[in-house]
């Protein structure tokens, strides 16, 4: 299926996609495509999987759901539920996610094997943390809501003040 088809396919339904966000889902990998040579002067012709107009109003779905994120985190759901993904954008989404998951550990273990961050209870490790950071004025407006980053920073923040 050729782009022009696939838009107006897109369009008939009453999907509202622009050219942009069209190039966005296939620079996510969210869209799968081939392409064709013609002949030395005709040039290539793009052809899109048969799957594709499904994956966009699946899209569409998941875009309606505010809670699902970040649109370039929708490669996992679109591979889970079967439909055609871009192999080497699915690839570097995992790895991108699991170096992230594993620097942020690495930090918060580091934060907690300090000295100054023991504290000898049966108390969860989470609990043990917000319960230091409360003692040292850190200002959380709801510990259970934080973002990594901004608990990255009040954790930064907290250890210099405190030594």
């Amino acid at each position: 299926m050729l782009k022009k088809d696939l838009m107006q396919r897109v369009e008939a339904e009453g999907i509202n996609l622009s050219e942009y966000m069209f190039e966005r889902y296939y620079e996510y990998g969210l869209i799968v495509s081939d392409k064709d040579g013609q002949c030395r002067m005709r040039g290539v012709k793009t052809y899109y999987h048969k799957r594709t107009m499904e994956a966009i109003r699946f899209i569409e779905e998941l875009k309606a759901n505010k809670a699902m994120g970040n649109q370039k985190n929708y490669i996992f759901i679109l591979y889970w539920k079967g439909y055609p993904v871009q192999w080497d954008k699915l690839k570097a989404r995992l790895l991108k996610f699991h170096s992230g998951i594993m620097d942020y550990f690495n930090t918060v273990t580091g934060y907690l094997a300090s000295p100054t961050m023991r504290i000898t209870s049966t108390v969860s490790p989470r609990t043990r943390l917000i319960k230091r950071l409360s003692q040292w004025g850190a200002l959380l407006s709801n510990p259970l809501r934080l973002r990594r980053k901004k608990l990255m920073i009040q954790l930064e923040d907290t250890f210099l003040s405190a030594s």
